[in-house]
């Protein structure tokens, strides 16, 4: 707070001085005085303070003014600012030979600019610029060329260009004259109101075109993709139909190949083989009703129990005896359990 006081102290003497040789009238020679920079006083960045008020509050009766620091108030990350912009110039256009910015060839080729056209873009009839007369020297080789003009030149023109003190008393020089228009250039057109509208009426006319396009189009697509799911629909329902329908073993088209039988050798009869496996199959599938575990142990009856119980005819007492005594148990414990 003493700097800007202290700032603020110093440019009103600069002014009061200031006024006071303006009524004493001395004229100094430009030649002779000092160019020195008028100072102007402004506080530090850090000091300023900002009211703001909200536009469209949720309570209109409540507008209270929110002050805010300096500091408080910055730009958002992802801001597009004056150095990003020169940074995505830098990698897409460079120099030509004649001194102009021109998009990368990569570029073009890349996004496909020459295809691109206004109207799919922008909105609205197409900018008309004042054309302007194009300067010299701006390329390259020009600019080669200026370098090795003798100095001698230089200072003529620059001698050309300045005045006299005499001039300067005087006032001859103080006034430039204004630039005119250039006889080459053409002057910009100025639209009158009537035309104006004509020109508003003729985009609007083609904006809602445009939409009626845009809605007419999106309501194609949308039918003939609904066209498209029930064609698929329909050739679904026809296939799975034919699927369902019943036909021949010979017409299926998962068929696979049974595996190699092998044979087996036993006693048992060829005959009298499928009994004997159904009979297996009996004893295994109601092992635990019958208790089998109790008298065959927890193996239970197996193919080479119950082929020895019926081909030994030696054994007395053997398997044929077991398997008889717990068909009979079994057939005794039912009928005392259910009648």
């Amino acid at each position: 707070m003493f700097q800007v006081e202290k700032d603020a102290r110093e440019e009103a003497e600069e002014q009061e001085k200031d006024r006071k040789e303006e009524e004493k009238g001395d004229v100094k020679s430009p030649s002779k005085a000092k160019t020195k920079e008028k100072k102007t006083f402004s506080p530090p960045d850090h000091l300023f303070k900002y009211e703001l008020e909200e536009v469209e509050p949720d309570n209109p009766e409540d507008k209270e003014l929110n002050v805010i620091e300096a500091y408080d108030i910055r730009r958002e990350k992802g801001t597009y600012t004056r150095e990003k912009n020169l940074l995505f110039l830098k990698n897409i256009v460079e120099i030509s030979n004649a001194g102009n910015f021109l998009v990368k060839k990569e570029v073009i080729d890349r996004f496909r600019i020459s295809e691109i056209r206004f109207d799919d873009i922008f909105a609205g009839p197409e900018p008309q610029f004042q054309e302007s007369k194009r300067l010299k020297g701006l390329g390259p080789s020009n600019a080669k060329a200026e370098t090795k003009k003798p100095k001698a030149k230089e200072s003529k023109k620059f001698n050309k260009n300045q005045g006299t003190l005499d001039e300067w008393v005087k006032g001859g020089r103080g006034e430039k004259k204004k630039p005119g228009p250039k006889p080459g250039t053409k002057p910009a057109k100025r639209l009158t109101a009537a035309e104006r509208e004509e020109q508003n009426r003729r985009f609007k006319e083609e904006m809602q075109r445009r939409i009626e396009e845009a809605k007419k189009k999106k309501l194609e697509e949308k039918a003939r993709e609904k066209e498209r799911k029930k064609e698929e629909k329909k050739l679904l329902d026809k296939l799975m139909n034919e699927w369902k329908q019943p036909r021949e073993d010979l017409e299926c088209d998962d068929h696979k190949e049974l595996p190699c039988p092998h044979p087996v050798h036993c006693k048992i009869p060829n005959q009298l083989f499928g009994e004997f496996l159904t009979l297996l199959e009996f004893c295994r599938s109601f092992e635990k009703t019958m208790d089998v575990e109790e008298t065959f142990g927890s193996s239970g009856i197996t193919f080479d129990k119950l082929l020895i119980a019926l081909t030994d005819r030696s054994t007395m007492g053997g398997a044929l005896y077991k398997v008889l005594k717990l068909f009979l148990n079994v057939l005794f414990d039912l009928q005392v359990r259910f009648f």
